[in-house]
């Protein structure tokens, strides 16, 4: 049960055996077509030598009796005694016909019946038959006649027996004529189908194996294609990648694969675009991720400078108050005095000297604060030109050093040779040059002896100032605040040294606003350095300098 089901199973799944197996049965039409057209004649045929046999065999059975009879009357009829008469009527009634003793009578040259043989299987014969053609049996000395007997033919066969004085007749029924021939035909037949069966179950034979071949080949034509196409859509539906299917066919089916090979690629150029424009898509969103995440740094930042610079601009207010409230309640108090006292006039000059002090220190302070503000917004004008930075320096020196007040500092200075011009604006540079200087005084006043030292060297493409004093110093972890505007170490807060806050701050954005850089090395009690490096430009570009500020 289980090996039919699997069978079956096959067969309706394998395309293949199924159309074997029609090949083969649409093939064997012909053979049953032609099978049931043999049996058909071979039936018509029978009939139709049953027929014809039963005619001949009347024919053969009057001449077989002819020549036995007059045989018999050759040998017998001439004899006259008894015992050779009963032994010539016993011949003659005992012949038989197709292994069939047909009735027999003897009848004299009057027509009565002097002998006759009975057969107990056939039906009684009346011998009215005989008298019937009784003449025609006396008038000739042989023939047949077909008489018609009570339910069937009766076939008369008769003779004359010269010699002997005697008419034989013999009475065959033509049923009896009719199973013989019917015997014979089917004798017949059995061998022609025998035969034909034969050769038909040879060529049957070759036919099954001829049909067998050229049926796997028309399979195999139709379904190979299929079975690749099948194979291609399950590799495809897996996902993998497959090549294009090759056929030389132009039928239906090869329009089919062909059909396919363009579906495939056009599918294959669209998942290909799909993931083009996916990659596409996440490269997008990854970059807009970034933009936003960029642009959130930068509100963070932003946001940050903005609380950073509102808190600045509180403390700005309060320090300018104060700043400014210092020197105006000082000019205030002076200028009170010299309302109201008359006063020598060395001290009105001492008042009026410490008036203009307060004043400077106000202008100072509002210079710087103008400074700051338009280095921020970048609307400070620079005068850019090539010049020899240790002129600058020189000239700063000058200008600090100048009122021999500061007979307690000495002063190193060391110039490297040759060094290239810089191209600046030497007024801004002067000033940041004068605020440090300021400074590394301002911060070593309680030092018995301050001492200076400034060195300018060139590093690779930049120009380096260095600038170190033997100072207070700056806590490490404030070393980047004192860049900030208004900031101020509370030390130096605490021993009242004068200052707004400003110098570094302006000085930086001024370094910067050169394309240079500056940076602050320091130790509590030892000293502070500050470096200040200018970049060097080369010729070309100093060339293209010089033209551009010419053409200004």
């Amino acid at each position: 049960m289980f090996v039919t089901n699997w069978i079956k199973r096959w067969i309706r799944r394998s395309l293949f055996v199924k159309i074997l197996m029609y090949t083969a049965l649409l093939s064997l039409i012909p053979y049953v077509l032609f099978s049931i057209y043999f049996l058909i004649e071979v039936k018509a045929l029978t009939k139709k030598m049953i027929h014809e046999t039963s005619s001949n065999n009347i024919l053969q059975a009057s001449v077989s009796l002819e020549e036995r009879t007059r045989r018999l009357n050759e040998q017998w009829g001439g004899k006259t005694d008894k015992a050779s008469r009963e032994l010539l009527a016993g011949e003659l009634l005992d012949i038989a016909v197709y292994g069939y003793k047909p009735m027999a009578y003897i009848l004299d040259t009057n027509g009565a019946v002097i002998a006759k043989a009975r057969n107990d299987l056939e039906p009684e014969v009346h011998i009215d038959l005989l008298e019937a053609h009784h003449s025609t049996i006396l008038d000739h000395k042989s023939g047949h006649v077909t008489v018609n007997a009570p339910g069937e033919k009766v076939h008369l066969l008769y003779m004359s027996l010269d010699k002997a004085g005697w008419f034989i007749a013999y009475l065959i029924p033509e049923s009896r004529l009719m199973s013989i021939a019917a015997g014979q035909a089917e004798d017949y037949a059995d061998t022609q189908v025998y035969k034909l069966v034969q050769r038909m179950s040879f060529f049957l034979f070759i036919g099954m194996l001829l049909i067998l071949f050229f049926s796997y080949f028309f399979s195999e034509f139709f379904t190979t294609p299929i079975r690749q196409l099948t194979s291609a859509l399950i590799q495809r539906a897996k996902g993998f990648e497959i090549d294009p299917l090759h056929t030389k066919r132009s039928d239906e089916i090869g329009e089919l694969i062909h059909t396919f090979n363009y579906m495939d690629s056009t599918i294959q150029k669209l998942i290909t675009e799909l993931h083009s424009r996916s990659n596409q898509l996440e490269e997008n969103v990854q970059k807009r991720t970034r933009d936003l995440q960029e642009a959130n740094d930068l509100l963070q930042q932003t946001y940050s400078k903005l609380k950073r610079s509102e808190k600045s601009r509180s403390e700005l207010i309060v320090q300018v108050s104060h700043d400014l409230k210092t020197p105006l309640t000082s000019m205030k108090g002076f200028l009170e005095i010299l309302n109201k006292y008359a006063l020598p006039q060395e001290q009105k000059k001492e008042l009026i000297d410490q008036l203009l002090v307060q004043t400077n220190q106000i202008i100072q302070l509002i210079e710087g604060l103008f400074d700051l503000s338009s280095l921020d917004a970048e609307e400070l004008t620079f005068q850019k030109e090539w010049i020899n930075i240790e002129f600058i320096m020189d000239h700063a020196l000058k200008t600090v050093f100048s009122d021999g007040e500061h007979a307690n500092i000495t002063l190193n200075t060391y110039y490297e040779d040759h060094l290239p011009l810089v191209f600046v604006d030497p007024k801004k540079i002067y000033r940041v040059f004068i605020n440090i200087l300021n400074n590394s005084i301002k911060y070593a006043s309680n030092q018995p002896k301050i001492h200076i030292k400034i060195t300018v060297y060139l590093n690779n493409k930049d120009i380096v100032i260095k600038m170190q004093d033997n100072g207070m110093g700056i806590q490490k972890e404030n070393i980047d605040k004192v860049f900030v505007p208004y900031y101020r170490e509370t030390r130096s807060v605490e021993k009242e040294i004068q200052g707004s806050g400003l110098g570094l701050s302006i000085s930086k954005k001024m370094i910067e606003a050169h394309h240079g850089d500056i940076f602050i090395e320091s130790e509590v009690n030892q000293g502070t350095t500050v470096y200040i490096m200018l970049p060097v430009v080369d010729t070309g570009a100093m060339m293209s300098g010089v033209s551009d500020m010419s053409a200004g």
